[in-house]
């Protein structure tokens, strides 16, 4: 995706905070009265709430009334961002930083895409953000995350299954098909047409008899042999999707196994 320009990144300032877009005056800063390290827990969670949502902004330099006061960023401010996206959020995270020009002032721009199919958790907790707040998510809400976020990965896992079924049959079928062929060609040309189990009486003679198998031959062995590269390719990706499938079961029953324990107070 495109870097926001100047008039994009003022449009969302005047909107204010909201589901998409948070504001921080500065990230890190010596004289807050925070930790370094509580700074980058905080900083990790709001990112990851943003992948755990629908994605969105993080606009450092700006305080929370809307005002652009800007921040002064560096290669090793960045480099630490990636860092915590990595080591503290699980699985890691990978935003999108670049500096803007804003009323002449320099903002730092942190974009988090909505996450694909699974959850980021910090310290074994999933965030989220609900209007421009970031809180835990409840067991009733990562349930219905995992599920939406994986709706349409199960419905297409269960059509692969049921194509791979009518293809096996298909196969299946084919292959009984060619070899009775086959077994009716090599009868035909040794002219043993008494050993041959077919019946001869639709047919003015053996000579069409022998084209028109000899025809079906052909045409099953090309079909043949489309039909089994398909199925090999079906078969590699049922594969891979059913290891997807028992990855988002198992993510899904730790996290609900996490918060079930919470909840009992375990």
């Amino acid at each position: 995706m495109k870097p926001l320009t100047a008039k994009q990144i003022m449009a969302m300032i005047s909107a204010g905070e909201n589901n998409h877009v948070d504001f921080k005056r500065g990230l890190f800063l010596p004289e807050a009265d925070k930790p370094r390290i509580t700074q980058h827990f905080e900083l990790a969670k709001d990112l990851a709430a943003f992948a755990n949502s629908d994605g969105g902004y993080l606009l450092v330099g700006v305080d929370d009334d809307g005002q652009v006061v800007g921040f002064k960023s560096n290669d090793l401010l960045e480099q630490r961002i990636i860092n915590l996206c990595r080591d503290i959020i699980s699985p890691p995270l990978k935003p999108d930083i670049y500096k803007a020009k804003v009323k002449d002032k320099e903002v730092l721009v942190i974009r988090v895409e909505r996450g694909q199919g699974y959850l980021h958790l910090v310290r074994d907790k999933v965030y989220i953000r609900v209007h421009n707040e970031v809180r835990v998510a409840s067991s009733e809400e990562i349930t219905e995350i995992v599920l939406e976020r994986n709706h349409q990965k199960l419905r297409s896992l269960l059509q692969e299954k049921e194509n791979l079924s009518l293809l096996i049959i298909k196969v299946s079928k084919l292959s009984s098909e060619l070899f009775r062929a086959k077994t009716l060609i090599t009868e035909i040309e040794a002219n043993d047409f008494c050993q041959a189990q077919i019946d001869l009486s639709d047919y003015n003679d053996g000579i069409n008899v022998y084209k028109l198998i000899k025809q079906a031959e052909n045409h099953l062995t090309n079909l043949d042999m489309v039909e089994l590269g398909n199925l090999l390719e079906f078969l590699l990706r049922l594969d891979q999707a059913i290891q997807q499938l028992e990855q988002i079961n198992q993510e899904l029953e730790t996290l609900l196994d996490t918060y079930y324990c919470q909840i009992e107070g375990k």
